[in-house]
């Protein structure tokens, strides 16, 4: 009896851990892999920094080789991060957005005001009590909210 006890708490404890582990692991992205060209681009740069470091290039025919080849690979690099940091800006922008008066923070689903718990996403809702209009807070028992008149 002991030992199934222990066995189904080491459970508990692990699917405790577990759990919010696994749910990053989904919320990652893979990244998209580069196109053929890029990819061509990305070998020779490697290609050539090998023939240079086992010395099938002497460093004047690496130097001449190197301003040849490293532009196409660092325009790619340049446009990825430009597109990366535009899609965390626009994430961003989203999550500013969801976080409005009566919209669930994670994914911007519409919440009534007693709700403990989106019905979306299921992401725990704030406890804080605030207007579904204009966002003002308000204390427990308050009927209309005192910037905009509006009733709770």
């Amino acid at each position: 009896m002991a030992t199934l006890l222990v066995v189904l708490m080491i459970l508990v404890v692990l699917g405790f851990v577990g759990y919010p582990l696994l749910q990053g692991i989904r919320e990652l992205e893979a990244p998209a892999l580069p196109d053929l060209e890029t990819q061509e681009a990305y070998a020779d740069v490697e290609d050539l920094e090998l023939d240079f470091r086992i010395g099938k290039l002497d460093a004047e025919e690496y130097e001449t080789l190197r301003c040849s080849v490293t532009p196409e690979a660092d325009d790619e690099i340049e446009r990825r991060v430009r597109a990366l940091r535009a899609q965390r800006k626009q994430k961003r922008a989203a999550r500013t957005e969801a976080a409005a008066p009566g919209r669930c923070a994670q994914c911007g689903a519409s919440l009534d005001p007693d709700d403990l718990f989106c019905s979306r996403c299921g992401a725990a809702v704030s406890q804080e009590r605030v207007c579904r209009h204009c966002g003002t807070r308000y204390d427990e028992g308050d009927r209309f909210c005192v910037k905009c008149g509006k009733p709770l």
